[in-house]
């Protein structure tokens, strides 16, 4: 019996220890997902960070933590981060819509017309 309850909680605590490893090597494992729509979401995931960050710059200045010089120069390089950010963004979105409505319509067998698109247009 004793051994029994020596096994299960040598076993917990290798599962405790391993989980963290394993949660962390799943999270940074390449989706497999339609071309550039991974670097999409990894740009909007940006994006929002950048975006928060300027709000708890903000919030900072209003409480006084941040002032003068240091929160002109922090919100400059948010800004210019975000322009890049957005700008890439911009240029990946160009052609996603269409490579996604290809995806979708090849998948529905309808000949590689664009969603929404009548049968009779060409």
């Amino acid at each position: 019996m004793a051994l029994f309850v020596v096994l299960v909680i040598g076993g917990l605590a290798v599962a405790a220890v391993l989980y963290p490893i394993v949660a962390r090597m799943r999270l940074n494992a390449p989706s497999v997902a339609l071309g550039g729509i991974s670097a999409v979401q990894e740009l909007l995931d940006q994006r929002d960070t950048l975006f928060r960050a300027m709000r708890e710059l903000e919030y900072d200045r209003q409480l006084g933590n941040v002032v003068g010089d240091d929160y002109d120069e922090l919100r400059e390089a948010y800004e210019g981060e975000a322009i890049v950010v957005l700008k890439a963004l911009e240029a990946k979105g160009t052609g996603l819509v269409e490579e996604v409505e290809a995806e979708v319509a090849a998948a529905r067998g309808t000949g590689g017309k664009p969603f929404g698109e009548p049968e009779g247009a060409s």
